[in-house]
């Protein structure tokens, strides 16, 4: 008759064999720390305002800060990047805007 056993994994242990906590993440390990883009808005009176934001920031909440700025209605105004609408859902990410882009804002 023959018995397999296995012997359980050991676990580190310090000298009264107590057991020692794993080692703290490496930063490797860490998330990388989210880069901010610099992006201009700019209207047809060579007006502008600049926006430091995360690349997964939907681009509502720049362009709702730049209607207050000005104090125009957020209905009036036409945000443009390249030529075409950017949207409350978009994120620079979502038009590949790379930092230093330009928003065009029309009335």
């Amino acid at each position: 008759m023959t018995i397999n056993y296995q012997t359980p994994t050991a676990t580190p242990a310090d000298e009264n064999g107590n057991e020692v906590p794993p080692p703290p993440p490496q930063p490797e390990d860490q998330p990388a720390q989210a880069t901010l883009l610099n992006v201009r808005f700019t209207n047809s009176g060579g007006e502008e305002l600049h926006f430091k934001m995360k690349p997964t920031t939907r681009l509502m909440k720049a362009m709702n800060h730049y209607s207050e700025r000005w104090g125009r209605p957020r209905q009036q105004l036409r945000f443009l990047f390249e030529g075409e609408r950017v949207l409350d859902h978009h994120t620079p990410t979502d038009l590949e805007i790379a930092d230093g882009d330009t928003i065009e804002v029309v009335s």
